[in-house]
């Protein structure tokens, strides 16, 4: 007995002890009390404004820097996006609003999301159908996009979110007249698309010239010897995020322009936080885009792809791209006339969606 009674205080003793111990850590330990009295935060208190009297070499070339962050935005989230610490003050969204100026022009927007969900949604490269081999490559299948939404916000917000190169594309073969291409875009003229999920097609139906994409992948369903479905279809507009019935890392399907399918994966579901923006506006916000490799003009190895050709002889290849100096150069005369026979059409590289 008197051996347990001792081992019983000692165990108490140590417990007591213990837990003096982790409440000293807890309460001296934190990240504040690393900054001693008058120190400047190293990420929060940045340097921002510089005097103009200074003839440092150094802070002139900061202010430069700076000057060219605040004139193009692009260039603020290149920069940004390949920091190394990325909690800085403004975060660049959509379109290339900060939440500086969503608050200027949304101030009667505040909400309190700390009460929302917050998704992240992965939308993958869109996957090209090859008929001629049995096994499609792994590597086709890349992350292009990520993207963070709001519980609240509807489907169709996510749509507009999404960045492609076959909505910005402008149909049609301009070799005969190539100085004078229409305006209209693929995303002006083909306004429908749907996402699939979880047996329901959800379409965009906000302009009345919209097509259902889905009515006839029902209508097959229903006729298939297999059985497929059922399936229902539903408003894009009309549905929010929590009324979905979601599997995270499940492929789900987005396809819009008649053709062009993407996979999307809701990868990660939290509660929000008050590091998260406050500010709705900033919603869907791009958490990443990958870094893309451009194509490059197929003769000077230099510029940027704006012009592909199909069925051109007079080249090794089929397609072949050019940049705009050498498309007209190659392909015609010096009064314009076009050499040869092919079909010439308008280019847009990945690199120029964000």
């Amino acid at each position: 007995m008197v051996i347990s009674r001792t081992s019983h205080v000692c165990t108490y003793l140590l417990s007591r002890w213990i837990w003096t111990r982790m409440r000293f850590r807890s309460t001296t330990l934190k990240p504040k009390s690393l900054i001693c009295e008058g120190e400047v935060h190293a990420q929060s208190e940045k340097v921002t404004e510089i005097p103009e009297e200074v003839e440092l070499m150094t802070l002139r070339i900061q202010k430069g820097e700076l000057e060219k962050r605040r004139s193009d935005v692009n260039y603020k989230k290149y920069v940004y996006d390949r920091l190394k610490v990325q909690d800085y003050p403004e975060r660049v969204c959509l379109g290339g609003v900060t939440n500086s100026q969503s608050k200027k022009t949304s101030s009667k927007v505040k909400l309190g999301i700390l009460s929302d969900v917050l998704l992240t949604v992965q939308i993958f490269r869109p996957v090209q159908n090859v008929s001629n081999q049995k096994y499609r490559g792994v590597e086709s299948l890349l992350v292009d996009q990520e993207v963070a939404v709001l519980g609240r916000q509807k489907l169709i917000q996510l749509r507009d979110s999404i960045g492609c190169v076959s909505d910005i594309a402008v149909p049609g073969d301009f070799s005969e007249n190539p100085n004078f291409p229409p305006e209209l875009r693929a995303e002006d003229l083909y306004k429908s698309g749907f996402f699939y999920i979880n047996g329901v097609f959800y379409s965009d139906m906000r302009n009345t010239e919209n097509r259902d994409y889905s009515s006839q992948i029902r209508a097959w369903a229903k006729e298939t010897v297999e059985k497929i479905g059922p399936f229902t279809s539903k408003k894009m507009e009309d549905c929010q995020f929590m009324d979905l019935d979601l599997r995270l890392g499940y492929p789900y399907v987005y396809v819009h322009q008649g053709f062009c399918e993407h996979l999307i994966v809701f990868s990660d579901l939290r509660l929000c936080h008050p590091d998260d923006s406050q500010d709705i506006c900033d919603y869907p916000m791009y958490l990443r885009t990958p870094r893309k490799q451009r194509i490059i003009c197929m003769v000077c190895h230099i510029k940027t792809s704006r012009w592909v050709t199909f069925g051109n002889k007079r080249v090794p290849e089929d397609p072949f791209f050019f940049c705009e100096n050498c498309f007209f150069k190659y392909n015609y005369t010096a009064d314009g006339k076009k050499i040869g026979d092919f079909q010439a059409h308008l280019y847009f590289d990945r690199t120029a969606i964000f």
